[in-house]
């Protein structure tokens, strides 16, 4: 299975590290670093070989790319003759996981030295979540990346509690969760600043960014149970459409209040249509019939006054 991964030595002021395509999760790519990948020369000159299509508990010989022998680890560039898979140098740990994050890796593995000097130490990550000890990790399950550990504070907090009806807080819990965070909504919101402490958010939103910071293995707190819905269920809508009258006629405005919402609106604005880049469409009854696409790509339309 293609499970991306990282793999890297902690050389004291700077990483060295690899790709790895295949099997990256913890009980594939991890398990065989574990148990066949302690020995500090062992660990080097996997390394030395550059990116890696399948690891296996040996590094083998040359061998075609297709046709693998038994046990023998598969490199793109001394087994399939490919150019530019060289080993490369990064920063730091985090440097490490900015650009295979930048890459679609899942699981990042780093070898440190033990005291002794005489095997390696491996740790664990996901892309923003916090380093583990592999050995942990394999004997607990992989649910130790996302749970914590009882004396580590959350990463992100979710207060259901606190704001408007039909919101919720999302509140940065330590450095990761501010980086992390930081980061998600700077795709969505140029002007937000890399020192976001909290975003309020509908529960929409709060659903993928939470499935994101799963994935990434940020550990989450959730204050307060269930988010509070308004009887019309508006705060919880992508799009909600309220009617007025101004001199007599029938006037609609469209308020885009999430990042998907607005984004549609970008890709969907006509020309006469006033307004919009501020989140707010002003137009005649008959553009309602665009929000009739936006609800057939999935979006939570509420009319105000519609009929149920």
């Amino acid at each position: 299975m293609s499970t991306r991964s990282g793999i890297g030595i902690d050389c004291g002021d700077h990483i060295i590290g690899v790709y790895c395509h295949y099997d990256g999760y913890p009980d594939g790519v991890g398990k065989i670093l574990q148990v066949h990948y302690r020995e500090p020369t062992k660990v080097v000159a996997l390394l030395n070989l550059g990116d890696i299509s399948s690891l296996d508990q040996d590094i083998g010989e040359k061998h075609p790319g297709s046709d693998r022998p038994k046990g023998s680890t598969t490199f793109y560039g001394r087994d399939r003759g490919e150019t530019g898979t060289a080993p490369r140098t990064f920063a730091s740990r985090e440097d490490f996981r900015q650009r295979l994050r930048d890459a679609g890796v899942e699981y990042v593995y780093l070898a440190t030295s033990e005291d002794s000097g005489y095997e390696m130490r491996w740790e664990v990550s996901k892309p923003w979540g916090r380093w583990r000890s592999l050995e942990d990790v394999l004997e607990h399950g992989v649910d130790v990346l996302v749970e914590g550990h009882p004396d580590e504070g959350p990463d992100l907090v979710v207060d259901h509690a606190s704001g408007q009806p039909g919101t919720a807080t999302l509140r940065v819990g330590s450095r990761v969760g501010r980086e992390w965070l930081a980061n998600a909504t700077a795709q969505h919101f140029a002007e937000v600043p890399p020192t976001v402490s909290s975003i309020r958010t509908t529960p929409h939103d709060l659903r993928g960014y939470l499935d994101r910071a799963t994935r990434d293995g940020l550990v989450v707190d959730q204050l307060s149970g269930p988010a509070r819905l308004p009887p019309d269920g508006s705060d919880a809508a992508d799009i909600v459409v309220e009617r007025h009258f101004m001199f007599g006629s029938p006037v609609l405005a469209v308020r885009f209040q999430t990042p998907v919402a607005l984004d549609w609106a970008k890709r969907n604005k006509h020309p006469d249509v006033p307004g919009g880049d501020d989140g707010l469409w002003a137009c005649h009854p008959q553009a309602l019939q665009a929000i009739v696409g936006a609800r057939r790509e999935g979006l939570v339309v509420v009319v105000e006054g519609e009929s149920k």
